[in-house]
């Protein structure tokens, strides 16, 4: 399974800034194993505080469910 998640974003007296997110899955009987990509662009808008966002981050993990 793949979702995406897209953002076209302008906050007020900021630039416009674009963010990708993914997720990425597949399932075999009892397990499933995932990739999270956030920020794909490696964009840096600035957050409620000022602070700039996080940067690019990828996530492998894996779920055992019984």
């Amino acid at each position: 399974m793949l979702t995406a998640r897209g953002l076209d974003a302008r906050r007020e007296g900021d630039t416009a800034f674009q963010r990708l997110d993914a997720h990425l899955a597949w399932t075999h009987r009892d397990a499933t194993v995932y990739l999270d990509a956030t920020n794909i662009g490696d964009s840096h808008p600035t957050d409620v505080s000022g602070r700039p966002a996080a940067g690019r981050a990828l996530s492998l993990g894996l779920r055992l469910t019984r």
